[in-house]
């Protein structure tokens, strides 16, 4: 069976995190943002109630910050440390947070916007530092629990990789910082992945009650397992146009590696891939992996990763469980709807 670059992609991960500040290369250069992006309009947010709160060291959690704030039209503030945190001494940082955090202190932040609690939506931009949080953004969120009560909170970071392990456990960090308030799915990119392409699917994929809102605006595809049937649609760009020309087929699909909520097949034919950006699968995502040749069906989150394309998505409710269940390999029939 060819092997997964994903399943490599875990290892190396697993590596690369004794690098201290996963989300801050102190070798990189600022990058200048493209700010005339133009406002993307497929998103669930409403630029009136949505405020995007962001702290950044080495300006990697910036970039993407003005992207997301170009393209969504939102409103950005950028918090500081009072006390700054130096670029170049990771073990000092290391230390500093270590002992705040056992002294139940936070940081003293500046330029905190102080309307704080106008806002519906707020989204929140780190990097990651030692499998956390930047902890000026956990401060943040402590201090200001009670305005956030009841908001929708959105997290993005920047890492040097992506792991999804410590994705999901810094999404449970937020809940504990912020315990009455929404916290939703979120974006993390490495600094090569940071880009308008990821950003506006971000964007567009956002839902406020938690669901997938990814684009419907495609081909209307019927997937069948056993007795089963299930709704959803093949995206209208190259790799999606290129799939369908395949349909109809009759797949075998496998777990990937336990614990992880995918399942997956190999595909003895090539999808265009000109111009597609990486992605972020959600649940009932179709994805097509163009470094093992491979289609991806989702019934969770699993990070980002440049190879990863997305074909369409299941959009049936019922899916979800119904393929978490699937412990054995199955048989799933996509065509086109009837």
């Amino acid at each position: 069976m060819k092997k997964n670059l994903r399943s490599l992609l875990i290892v190396a991960a697993s590596l690369m995190l004794v690098v201290f500040l996963a989300g801050c290369s102190n070798n990189e250069e600022a990058v200048e943002t493209d700010n005339s992006l133009p406002a993307t309009g497929n998103s669930a947010l409403n630029p009136d109630d949505t405020l995007v709160v962001y702290y950044s060291l080495t300006n990697n959690t910036h970039e993407l910050a003005e992207l997301i704030g170009s393209s969504g039209n939102l409103e950005l503030a950028r918090i500081d440390a009072a006390n700054a945190y130096p670029e170049d001494d990771n073990s000092g940082i290391n230390d500093r947070v270590a002992e705040q955090q056992a002294n139940n202190q936070f940081d003293e932040l500046t330029n905190v916007p102080e309307n704080v609690a106008d806002y519906q939506t707020i989204l929140v931009g780190f990097p990651i530092w030692s499998d956390e949080a930047a902890y000026p953004i956990q401060s943040f969120l402590a201090q200001h629990a009670d305005e956030l009560a009841g908001k929708n909170i959105i997290p993005f970071s920047t890492s040097a990789v992506v792991d999804e392990d410590v994705i999901a456990g810094i999404q449970t960090q937020l809940a504990e910082q912020v315990p009455e308030s929404n916290i939703l799915p979120g974006l993390n990119l490495t600094s090569s992945q940071i880009e308008a392409e990821a950003v506006e699917t971000f964007l567009q994929d956002i839902s406020l009650d938690g669901s997938s809102t990814a684009n419907e605006e495609g081909t209307p595809i019927q997937v069948q397992v056993g007795e089963n049937t299930f709704a959803g649609f093949i995206n209208d760009t190259v790799t999606g146009q290129d799939f369908l020309t395949h349909l109809p087929q009759t797949l075998t699909f496998q777990t990937f590696m336990d614990g992880y909520p995918e399942k997956y097949t190999e595909l003895d034919y090539e999808l265009a891939i000109d111009g597609m950006p990486g992605d972020t699968p959600v649940s009932g995502a179709l994805d097509y992996n163009s470094d093992s040749q491979s289609l991806f069906v989702y019934y969770g989150e699993v990070g980002t990763y440049d190879e990863l394309h997305r074909l369409g998505q299941i959009t049936d409710p019922a899916f979800e469980a119904f393929v978490s269940q699937q412990e054995e390999d199955f048989d799933m029939e996509i065509r086109l709807a009837e």
